[in-house]
């Protein structure tokens, strides 16, 4: 799994003199990608087949522990969605019969 921290900033650069202004809004959100171990099970793959494709159709959200993976005082476990960019779930069926899953959440804001 990896984090990123994000915060809400615009940037605005003049095309005349390429200076720059730049704004930090309050808003501040975590999103992680999620790459799972390579499952050796065809019923393992199908059931998470299901949960993601579930989240992405009906916009659902799920309870991740992030403990590991961000500082001290981020509350885990934490409500996550899949992320916005083109809400999209990959995975890889190879010829031996692996299956590799990979996608990403964002935190949500309440």
């Amino acid at each position: 799994m990896k984090a990123h921290y994000q915060r809400a900033k615009a940037r605005n650069v003049s095309p005349f003199t390429f200076q720059a202004q730049t704004y930090i809004h309050p808003g501040e959100r975590w999103v992680f990608e999620l790459t799972l171990p390579p499952l050796r099970t065809t019923a393992t793959a199908l059931s998470w087949m299901a949960f993601l494709r579930d989240l992405a159709k009906d916009n659902d959200t799920f309870e991740l522990v992030v403990t590991n993976y961000v500082p001290t005082g981020v509350s885990s476990p934490m409500t996550v969605r899949l992320a916005d960019a083109g809400n999209a779930v990959s995975w890889d069926i190879n010829t031996a019969k692996f299956f590799g899953f990979s996608f990403t959440v964002e935190q949500v804001i309440s």
